[in-house]
């Protein structure tokens, strides 16, 4: 059967089983993207045959990762009729999409529609995103890009149905909402947060026969006459799995490899830990092993942020260090730096205390601002962009107290030593001096923090969640070695392929957006093979 273009088949009802038949190209001129032959059969040294390697058990379709990508590819070819294994090193399904925020940006939705909002497609986001880019990276960006920019091109196209694919699927999105940078409102987000979507997708997976391999991590890629065939799992007594229509690999990027951090970042910079472990570069390093091309290194990959139950706080340190005048202390009640430090340095200095965790203090009289009711910030989960101040309606991310005691005790720091450090603190803002960590900008906050109620959030600690470090894929999702041609049967979706270090969607969404789009595409395609 002749090959089809993953954007035609995401058009077609596979879920009732129908499969897509004909050859077409890619549409919006995604060919470039697509080498014309495919690798040669000698190009891959075998590493196992039909008679040296022992099946333990055989489906279309081997997916390696259980996490955003693999999850989708996995209900979309079930769904279609497809037989799928997937290989997941953790208890459950899920991965780093079920940590991040759940943002999605998409174009052309149902939901745009029913909002009112008329015109909008994956053109229109496509155009945006690249003059967005250009503005960032410079006017030469798209080409310095190259043939990569197809994945761009595939995925402005193809986020709007993946948002109305979840919905159809009973995952409970809420929007669309407007974000800086984006002239229409494409922002949906999953409720509560993306934490929810996994209880929702795995009963399906279940119920659609996806045979679900837990505990269990991929090793080595099983290649027969220069054809990846199957996979061989982790340990002495590891088991072959084969696939008969393709190998699917949704291990994720590089962040939890220190030393592949190393490559791209200082000493501290890599020690600082990543928020999902599993992503260890193993599934990258498989595919490396059988010819697989990595994509550049970039200053966008693997950089850590400061996070807590809130959000990414790096997205409003500035707003509340320097322009209110918070303070960050540990988990004694003591400061430990000056609150005027870049956020960058700063996360470095929280990664460097004895039990790697900060917390922020503020006030009634910060809290209470019109910049904290009216400047948008990426903060509300379930909700996109809105104002901070929305967040002391959620409970769990903000801690009061009418007592620096008070609201020390239910953040679990040190009630004696946060009110001896704030009375300390006061002080010296009241006098406009910081002898002992030479703060400059006290913000709103010339009198210290005096107003009840107190607010806590945190802890606040450094991590990485993100690679954006993956191999090179087509239109299809089809690996490419270093001579750019195809590597048969070998698939990858999310952050490990292609990475989008250089051209995510603009703003927040692109790469949980992303992971969600590759697989399902990727699983409806391979099941109309």
């Amino acid at each position: 059967m002749e090959q089809n273009s993953l954007q035609q088949v995401s058009r077609r009802n596979f879920m009732k089983g129908a499969l897509v038949a004909g050859a077409a190209t890619a549409a919006m001129g995604l060919a470039a993207c697509s080498p014309s032959s495919p690798s040669d059969a000698g190009n891959l040294a075998d590493t196992g045959s039909a008679s040296s390697v022992d099946w333990d058990q055989e489906a279309d379709i081997v997916i390696v990762g259980g996490g955003t990508g693999g999850s989708c590819a996995a209900l979309a070819a079930a769904e279609a009729g497809a037989s799928v294994i997937v290989i997941e090193a953790n208890n459950s399904i899920g991965g780093s999409g079920a940590l991040c925020g759940g943002a999605i940006v998409g174009a052309g939705t149902k939901m745009q529609a029913e909002a009112g909002i008329e015109g909008d497609n994956g053109d229109a986001l496509l155009r945006d995103t690249q003059a967005s880019l250009e503005a960032m990276f410079g006017p030469d960006h798209v080409e310095h890009v190259g043939d990569d920019w197809c994945i761009t091109e595939l995925h402005c196209a193809e986020a709007g149905n993946t948002v109305d694919w979840l919905v159809e699927h009973g995952v409970d999105i809420v929007g669309p909402s407007q974000q800086p940078g984006q002239p229409v409102a494409r922002l949906h987000m999953l409720y509560p947060d993306a934490s929810a979507w996994p209880s929702v997708i795995q009963p399906q997976l279940e119920e659609a026969g996806v045979d679900l391999k837990f505990n269990t991590k991929g090793a080595e890629l099983i290649v027969e006459n220069g054809r990846v065939v199957g996979v061989k799992t982790e340990g002495a007594s590891g088991a072959y799995y084969k696939a008969n229509k393709g190998v699917v690999m949704a291990t994720g990027s590089i962040e939890a490899s220190k030393e592949w951090r190393k490559k791209i970042y200082t000493l501290a910079q890599s020690n600082v830990e990543a928020s999902n472990k599993l992503n260890d570069g193993t599934g990258i390093r498989m595919m490396c092993k059988v010819g697989a091309d990595t994509t550049e290194y970039t200053a966008m990959a693997a950089a850590p942020a400061l996070f807590c139950t809130a959000g990414n706080a790096s997205h409003w340190y500035e707003l509340l260090m320097n322009q209110m005048g918070a303070i960050l202390v540990d988990s004694q009640g003591k400061r430990f730096a000056s609150e005027n430090t870049p956020s960058g340095e700063m996360l470095l200095t929280v990664d460097a205390l004895p039990d790697r965790q900060a917390f922020l203090v503020y006030d009634a009289a910060i809290a209470e601002t019109p910049e904290m009711s009216t400047q948008p910030m990426l903060t509300i989960r379930g909700s996109g962009y809105g104002p901070f101040s929305e967040l002391e309606g959620q409970e769990g991310k903000v801690f009061f107290g009418d007592t620096i005691e008070e609201v020390a005790e239910a953040a679990g720091v040190d009630p004696a030593g946060l009110a001896a450090e704030i009375e300390k603190y006061n002080a010296n803002a009241a006098a406009g001096s910081d002898p002992d960590f030479g703060r400059t900008n006290f913000g709103i906050a010339t009198a210290g923090l005096t107003k009840p109620p107190y607010r806590i959030i945190g802890p606040v600690y450094a991590t990485v969640m993100s690679g954006a470090f993956g191999v090179r894929v087509t239109d299809k999702l089809e690996v490419l070695d270093t001579l750019g041609e195809v590597i048969p049967g070998l698939y990858a979706t999310g952050e490990g392929a292609h990475g989008l270090a250089k051209d995510f969607l603009t703003g927040a969404g692109g790469k949980f957006s992303w992971a969600l789009t590759s697989g399902r595409l990727v699983g409806s395609y391979l099941a109309s093979l």
